[in-house]
């Protein structure tokens, strides 16, 4: 039985598929990261003025 936390060969396995593709998730979610915190910035987006 291995030291390790349960699953961390898995992640290990799967964070280097996605630091090889990094670049590629960038450019797919920056567009929506992006267009979400323009949202926020309104007056009175998701309820920042309060009740």
């Amino acid at each position: 039985m291995s030291s390790e936390p349960a699953g961390s060969e898995e992640w290990a396995a799967k964070s280097a598929a996605w630091v090889r593709n990094e670049q590629i998730y960038d450019r797919v979610f920056a567009p929506f990261t992006r267009a979400l915190l323009t949202a926020a910035d309104r007056p009175g987006a998701l309820g920042a003025d309060g009740p």
